[in-house]
């Protein structure tokens, strides 16, 4: 493999692990184990309308368990209220379901990333050895913590005004309001999603870190030197 392709495969495996890694975290997050950790912590304030922490825990479940559903809400649709009535309102399924959507198309980018990653890394491991690897990792991770400062001055600036943002970008106007009495509401609250991003970005620091000392050791265990090392010298 001629070096100046080798050099732009690194480049191209480093510019797949932002979005792989981000999408890593949102998955990891969007399990039910999330609401039973963001309730066992005093972040997340009591229910003002009586849903015990213990209620609340269970719906939540619930409601992340459809969004790994292929099909969309259907224990949601059976869930109830202490009292009996319907946990969910139509307007609250159909959004969930949104979500969800949203949630597989980002997942199928990711595996296609994925697949090309792969691809590409395998392609360097038979050219260019623990080295190119390596380069491509430690780039990859780079990059993502690269990306963290602007995350973290958009959220600080303004948290409302980035979430709502968020769901104008991805939703459709009308679909995704809901009254402060609503279960969705109840459930999931601000400092809920604050704490979810807070625990995103920590899973995304912690891969993208991770990548970088993976391929700082894969360098370190080969003799040959770095693929980019003789970029300067060809210039």
């Amino acid at each position: 493999m001629d070096d100046r392709w080798q050099r732009w495969l690194i480049r191209l495996t480093a510019a797949t692990m932002p979005l792989l890694l981000l999408v890593l975290a949102l998955r990891l997050v969007t399990l039910p184990w999330f609401p039973t950790f963001a309730y066992a912590l005093p972040l997340v304030p009591d229910d003002p309308y009586g849903l015990t922490r213990a209620e609340r825990r269970a719906l939540a479940r619930i409601c992340i368990a459809d969004l790994n559903l292929p099909q969309g809400p259907q224990w949601m649709r059976e869930a109830r209220l202490p009292d009996g009535s319907v946990a969910f309102t139509e307007g609250e399924l159909a959004h969930m379901d949104d979500v969800r959507r949203l949630y597989d198309r980002l997942t199928r980018v990711a595996l296609l990333l994925a697949l090309m990653a792969a691809a590409m890394l395998y392609a360097l491991k038979r050219r260019g050895g623990r080295p190119a690897v390596g380069e491509a990792l430690a780039m990859g991770g780079a990059a993502t913590l690269g990306m963290l400062p602007l995350l973290a001055f958009l959220i600080a600036l303004d948290w409302e005004q980035f979430f709502v943002g968020l769901h104008h970008l991805f939703f459709r106007a009308g679909t995704w309001r809901f009254a402060y009495e609503s279960t969705l509401i109840r459930l999931f609250p601000e400092a809920f999603w604050q704490l979810a991003a807070a625990t995103v970005t920590a899973l995304w620091v912690a891969f993208g870190a991770g990548a970088i000392a993976l391929g700082r050791w894969l360098r370190r265990s080969a003799s040959l030197p770095s693929p980019l090392s003789t970029e300067g010298r060809e210039r």
